[in-house]
């Protein structure tokens, strides 16, 4: 397949795509990657033939078989069989918006060897970078409304960019829920860096659950969480593992507030929960710097920190110019200032483009407290260092390895 001088512009003008080329060889599996509205699925549906566009030449081998994202709730099993469908088919370009989208973690794994033994020449979009990574033998970028290409697989895909461009463009809002107004973050920013009786110290116990059971979910269990760890919460959908979280974050607060349970739950001495939540608003931070956010911690305090998060390059941006992943990423900072070390997350890259979500992983890396995660991303994953498995029978322990 070969794309060239391809531009696309919307009846007001504005340009999507501007004057992108690229050529994929036969037998060739790509995932295509960028920032959320940077024209990735504009691309896909103009090679598709559902866009015409402004102006340039699409030529393939064979025909084009294309598989859009469901917005219903599809099931896993009609999924495959769509994707049996097409990989089996005559069509020898296939173009994939999301295949995996409803299949679990066994389904993505069976994706994965059938994309690896088809002679079918594929461009695939996917939010699991775990995929990519697996299936993908290169990356076809879309960003700024131009695409590059990068020869290797996903596993280097994220410093690839990181050497083009620092940062991307994405659009989501995050803001810290435990961390107060930006004014208190200020107050705290130079006596939480300074005051040694209030860092973090690997291996402390962070928090002890004895006998933990949510009624009619789980079986009883034991968890002991130390400063440091990385617990990757894995397991069966349903409700248990997201109450578990909230009944972590909500130990310290009234009774009302934390889901009903059965056993003791004991955080360490000055253990601070915490976590991120979406939410429209920007909390006080629009229209301020990185830096002025950071304003009282003293230039050099403020460099260390933000290269500690792989934030520095960001730091004249203006809170709503930065990316889904920065913001993410900067709330985990402001968080940590605020004296928060036991970071509870629920799905924090599942709304996330593989690049915003990779900007997020590299600034979470930052993060020197312990860290609970619910999470089925993989890539993710990768990053842990225990798994807490929450099973389909409800019982829950440790696992050797996270998503399943």
């Amino acid at each position: 397949m070969e794309v060239t001088g391809l531009t696309y512009a919307l009846p007001d003008g504005r340009r999507v795509l501007n004057d992108v080329s690229f050529t994929l060889g036969e037998g060739v599996t790509a995932g295509l990657a960028g920032p959320n509205g940077a024209g990735r699925i504009a691309l896909l549906r103009l090679i598709a033939g559902d866009l015409t566009p402004t102006s340039g030449k699409i030529a393939s081998k064979g025909g084009i078989g294309y598989l859009s994202r469901s917005g219903d709730s599809s099931s896993a099993e009609r999924d495959r069989l769509s994707l049996e469908a097409l990989l089996q088919g005559p069509d020898g370009v296939l173009l994939l918006d999301g295949p995996d989208e409803h299949l679990d973690v066994r389904g993505k794994e069976w994706l994965e060897d059938r994309f690896r033994s088809s002679r079918k020449t594929i461009l695939l979009t996917s939010r699991d970078r775990q995929l990519l990574a697996n299936a993908a033998s290169r990356i076809i970028a879309v960003e700024e409304r131009e695409v590059w290409v990068h020869e290797g697989g996903y596993a280097t895909f994220a410093d690839a960019r990181l050497a083009r461009a620092p940062f991307g463009r994405e659009n989501e809002t995050f803001r810290p829920e435990a961390s107060g107004s930006p004014r208190s973050v200020l107050r705290a920013l130079r006596r939480v860096l300074r005051d040694d009786r209030t860092r973090t110290r690997a291996g402390e116990r962070a928090l002890t659950g004895r006998g933990l059971r949510l009624p009619g979910l789980t079986t009883a269990f034991d968890l002991t969480v130390r400063l440091g760890d990385r617990i990757a919460i894995c397991g069966a959908d349903g409700p248990a593992k997201s109450l578990f979280r909230r009944l972590l974050d909500e130990s310290g607060r009234p009774d009302d507030a934390v889901p009903s349970f059965d056993g003791t739950v004991e955080l360490g001495e000055r253990v601070t929960p915490g976590s991120l939540t979406r939410d429209p608003a920007d909390a006080g931070l629009a229209g301020r710097s990185v830096a002025d956010l950071l304003t009282g911690l003293g230039h050099d305090d403020a460099t260390a920190v933000l290269t500690r998060y792989g934030l520095e390059p960001a730091r004249e941006r203006r809170y709503e110019d930065l990316s889904d992943g920065e913001r993410a990423g900067l709330n985990v900072l402001l968080l940590e200032l605020a004296e928060v070390n036991l970071l509870l997350l629920d799905e924090p890259t599942g709304r996330l483009d593989p690049s915003g979500a990779d900007t997020f992983q590299r600034c979470l890396r930052g993060f020197p407290g312990a860290v609970l995660a619910i999470t089925g991303d993989r890539w993710l994953a990768g990053d842990f260092t225990r798994f807490l498995h929450f099973a389909a029978d409800g019982q829950v322990r440790e696992a050797t390895w996270g998503p399943e």
